[in-house]
């Protein structure tokens, strides 16, 4: 059951990357406003922070490192919700 659900996180993480790269082309045309937001440095820092811990996560589940996963997941989340608020 483990690797299920780690073969899930892989693939889900790997389909969300490409969701969020195709996505910002099309927020930078379809709503500048929010991309002036967006490219802000403090916004760009947690951003690129989220990326971080979103790559490091996927190599702790790719390395099957169970216990350290979760946590990195969570701070991943808290980035991403940062860098949202951050660019409102």
């Amino acid at each position: 059951m483990q690797e299920d659900f780690r073969r899930r996180g892989l693939i889900a993480t790997i389909a969300l990357g490409v969701v969020t790269t195709v996505a910002l082309p099309i927020a930078r045309w379809d709503a500048p406003a929010f991309w002036d937001e967006l490219v802000k440095p403090d916004a760009v820092a947690a951003i690129s922070l989220a990326s971080i811990m979103g790559i490091s996560t996927l190599v702790l589940l790719w390395w099957r490192w169970y216990i350290l996963a979760p946590p990195a997941a969570a701070v991943t989340a808290a980035m991403i919700i940062l860098g949202w608020g951050l660019a409102q």
